[in-house]
């Protein structure tokens, strides 16, 4: 798809490429052939940590999908500290690791446990 040059942009999701690691993979062999990221994630707090920590990596990165901050609770509550965006912008977490850490009471009451 890369070399025959058939899109200008890859949507790699952290869920199904195989983890942070190989989306960072994915991201400079897009840029070898100028093609954009637009990392796609439609999952919780935990998978936006990660693709946001794999895209922080990658100068042809353009966007992130996720869900926005305060549309779902069960999506934001687990986060500590809760992922925001600040004037249009999204950082990734600086704490070890992904930059969170789950609130495991949070998450199982959100759960229904």
């Amino acid at each position: 798809m890369l070399e025959a040059r058939l899109t200008p942009l890859l949507q790699p999701d952290v869920i199904h490429v195989g983890g942070s690691a190989e989306s960072r993979t994915i991201g400079p062999m897009a840029e070898a052939y100028s093609v954009g990221i637009a990392a796609h994630n439609a999952a919780g707090p935990i998978s936006t940590a990660a693709t946001l920590q794999a895209v922080a990596c990658m100068p042809n990165a353009q966007m992130q999908e996720m869900f926005a901050p305060g549309g779902a609770p069960w999506n934001d509550a687990p986060a500590l500290p809760p992922i925001s965006i600040v004037e249009g912008k999204v950082r990734a977490p600086s704490g070890a690791g992904l930059g969170i850490e789950l609130d495991e009471a949070v998450a199982h009451a959100e759960a229904g446990y």
